[in-house]
């Protein structure tokens, strides 16, 4: 919307012209047509004082121009910013369009000539209010700075500069641009500040830190009579959102990050601790910078960096992905810019349109965008490994176990090697116990055979692809699965556990 409207107009007689026996009223409005076609149009000027009766005479009406405007295009007259002149007729109510000007930025003010007839006037549009008359249309203003903004039920919601209030457009019209009016608010004073707002299945959901509200309404009514936004109901639920760059809308709910990870508000508005299989990851990396629905492989894609400052991400990052199919999460990617610098964070994801198919793009802290090709399985021409970490194998509270063999199935794409690291009872990986595979050993479709130690409390495994001698397209490994022939030995663990100490903790 406009921030200003037009000064009320003042008006002049002379000359010969046309004739009113009680006197006419004029006012002005801005408005301006943008690059799709919208027509916006700001609040109304306040009217001038009648003419008065005229005889025989033509009235000259001065009104200001819009000094300051982002509004301009010096090549395209017909979106240029204009003013709009209306008139009532003779003793009337309702006003008319007389005329437009394109709006000046050199002057100061500028005139419009009246000498139309009662009966020519009356045949032309009417303003889209009418001031004076009770139960017309809502003057038609800017909204205060948003903090985030949405579409929801045929209006755009907007969180104030304030924190606190919830503003709404009139409905929606094609053809016309979106307009705000300070009656269709809505304040939400409780829980501390609005972080961030999303719209699914005809709710509106209202994020604090520690707090989420839903929110029901419809388009508005022009004249504020009726629609709007509803009273606001609080769920029961312990979190809310700490940052609006972290809500992204699907098919399973609202995904967003609460003071102890990424959640799932599901659609029948409970909300689950979905990022508990990874808080190891976002714990090391809490900052969330965006959130992407890529719905091609219908995936989410959380950007994650270490550390922010004044909105900048710095220190490393990481890709947490999550498959909507699957309903897991299927990896935590790591990444090489183009200078070739390791675990780079993002500044931001998008999903774009390149012309010929949708693909993710990151925007890198060097200021470049990283567009995803599908063509290879590279990071700027780098070798990206795969790696595949099991959790620990337990299978009794204070049992030894006994492992008799682990098999590994898997098929190679394209030439790679092959690394299988063990760990057992919640020490590191055992580098006497990594098994190695060239790219020969590692060809085809294979079954490849473990031997871990037999005896032991809790054994994991780290699987990764490794680099070949000729990187090719990087498609590499895959991993198909990984079968343990374990079973609990009879008693219990007698001695100390091999535990350390920061693993207990």
């Amino acid at each position: 919307g406009f921030l200003v409207r037009p000064n009320k107009p003042p008006t002049a007689s002379g000359g010969t012209g046309i004739t009113a026996a009680t006197g006419w009223l004029y006012l002005a409005v801005y408005e301006h047509v943008d690059a799709a076609g919208y027509v916006h149009t700001s609040g109304t000027s306040d009217p001038s004082a009648s003419t008065g009766p005229i005889a025989n005479k033509t009235i000259t009406v001065t009104v200001s121009n819009l000094f300051l405007t982002s509004r301009y295009d010096a090549s395209n007259t017909a979106t240029k910013t204009r003013i709009a002149l209306y008139r009532t007729s003779d003793g009337g109510s309702t006003y008319y369009r007389h005329s437009d000007q394109v709006n000046l930025t050199s002057a100061a003010t500028q005139t419009f000539t009246d000498t139309t007839s009662d009966a020519t006037l009356i045949t032309k549009a009417t303003l889209y209010r009418q001031p004076g008359t009770v139960g017309t249309a809502l003057d038609r203003r800017a909204p205060p700075a948003f903090l985030a903004i949405t579409f929801y039920a045929g209006m755009l919601v907007g969180v104030a500069d304030d924190g606190f209030t919830l503003w709404h457009s009139g409905q929606q019209v094609v053809g016309e641009g979106s307009w705000f009016n300070p009656i269709f608010q809505l304040p939400i004073a409780e829980d501390g500040t609005i972080t961030a707002i999303a719209a699914q299945d005809g709710t509106l959901f209202v994020f604090k830190r520690g707090a989420i509200y839903a929110v029901q309404g419809e388009t508005p009514a022009d004249n504020g009579s009726a629609g709007g936004l509803g009273a606001p109901r609080r769920l029961a639920v312990d979190v809310g959102c700490i940052d609006p760059r972290s809500v992204v809308v699907t098919s399973l709910g609202i995904f967003f990050q609460s003071s102890r990870g990424l959640e799932l508000l599901t659609r029948s508005q409970s909300v689950e601790w979905i990022g508990e299989a990874i808080q190891d990851t976002t714990t090391s990396y809490p900052i969330c910078t965006s959130a992407t629905l890529e719905p091609v492989q219908n995936l989410v894609m959380f950007e994650l960096a270490s550390a922010e400052t004044a909105h900048q991400v710095s220190g490393t990052g990481r890709t947490a992905v999550f498959d909507l199919a699957l309903k897991a999460w299927v990896s935590t990617d790591r990444r090489k810019n183009g200078a070739g610098t390791a675990d780079t964070p993002s500044q931001s994801g998008a999903v774009i349109y390149t012309g010929t198919a949708y693909r993710y793009a990151w925007l890198g802290t060097d200021g470049r965008v990283y567009v995803e090709d599908t063509s290879t399985r590279l990071d700027t021409g780098s070798w990206v490994t795969l790696r595949w970490e099991t959790p620990w194998l337990k299978l009794g509270m204070q049992q030894h176990q006994r492992l008799w063999s682990a098999t590994l199935l898997g098929e190679q794409a394209t030439a790679c090697g092959l690394s299988v690291e063990i760990a057992y009872d919640w020490e590191g990986y055992v580098t006497a116990d990594e098994r190695p595979y060239s790219e020969a050993a590692a060809s085809g479709r294979r079954q490849f055979e473990l031997r871990p130690t037999s005896r032991g409390q809790a054994t994991r495994f780290r699987i990764s692809d490794t680099a070949p001698a000729t990187v090719g397209t990087g498609q590499a490994l895959a991993f198909v699965g990984l079968s343990v022939d374990i079973a609990p030995k009879q008693g219990a663990t007698k001695g100390t556990p091999r535990l350390a100490v920061a693993a207990r903790k």
